[in-house]
């Protein structure tokens, strides 16, 4: 079978811009359903909704009762920590003393790099 005959879709799952956050923020704020929501915005229901969860807080009015409210700088905020804590970290950071010595023995003791494989 050639691969253009192939029937597997590719998925073409792509992150929320800021922008969009901001769409989705300002269109809440309309009251609009969030299917309405969803098609302005371009993207899956199920997406906005997952947003919505992850990305909604709690805050308190004057009279000390509480509501949950959407931001879309809290979002930001949070999809960006979420996106560098998954990266694998540098090997570097896992060698800091053997970087340390390497330092220790070029600068002090005025060796080569080569000499300090060995």
């Amino acid at each position: 079978m050639s691969q253009k005959d192939s029937i597997i879709k590719h998925r073409s799952f792509k992150h929320l811009t800021a922008f969009q956050r901001g769409q989705i923020e300002a269109l809440l704020m309309q009251n609009l359903s969030k299917t309405k929501i969803a098609e302005q915005g371009g993207i899956a229901r199920s997406t906005l909704y997952e947003e919505l969860k992850r990305d909604t807080v709690p805050q308190l009015k004057s009279d000390l009762t509480s509501y949950k409210c959407y931001f879309s700088l809290t979002g930001q905020t949070i999809y960006k920590k979420n996106r560098k804590a998954c990266r694998k970290p540098f090997k570097i950071e896992q060698a800091q003393t053997f970087v340390k010595y390497l330092e220790h023995e070029i600068i002090k003791n005025e060796f080569s790099p080569d000499c300090c494989w060995e």
